[in-house]
């Protein structure tokens, strides 16, 4: 879903909330449903690499409350300059009335809806979506590469 210059997404997850928060949070996790060649430092602070984006970028760990919240800022790699540096990402984790796990996905920030905010909904769409809901409900996600 887009909404303005927001990209919002809500998925439920036949899971844990605990291991919502664990894939959106640990290397080894985060390889499985987003790119094999993918790096995250899980701290306040810490860089996450993500391969296969829809550009060369880093963010940057900017919260961490277990089990509910992860939030991250988008931040340049080298000098290249792109439209969603500075945007945030926030991903809100909540148990759901049926047991499982409800995820509230936010990108905000965005100037406006360029093409690298389309390709950006359409990634986050496919990977978080999708990939991530198979990796935690079946343990096998549909990671880029």
């Amino acid at each position: 879903m887009i909404s303005n210059n927001q990209i919002a997404h809500r998925f439920s997850i036949k899971a844990e909330p605990s291991l919502a928060y664990l894939a959106l949070t640990e290397e080894h996790h985060f390889t499985k449903w987003w790119s094999a060649d993918s790096q995250v430092e899980k701290w306040i602070g810490g860089r996450l690499q993500l391969g296969s984006l829809p550009h060369h970028c880093a963010m940057v760990v900017e919260t961490l409350r277990s089990g509910e919240v992860i939030e991250w800022k988008c931040m340049p790699q080298g000098d290249a300059k792109d439209e969603c540096f500075g945007t945030t990402v926030r991903f809100q984790i909540a148990r759901n009335e049926k047991g499982g796990t409800d995820v509230t996905f936010r990108h905000d920030g965005w100037k406006s809806q360029c093409a690298c905010f389309k390709r950006w909904s359409a990634t986050w769409a496919r990977l978080a979506g999708k990939s991530l809901k198979a990796y935690l409900e079946t343990g096998l996600g549909t990671p880029v590469c």
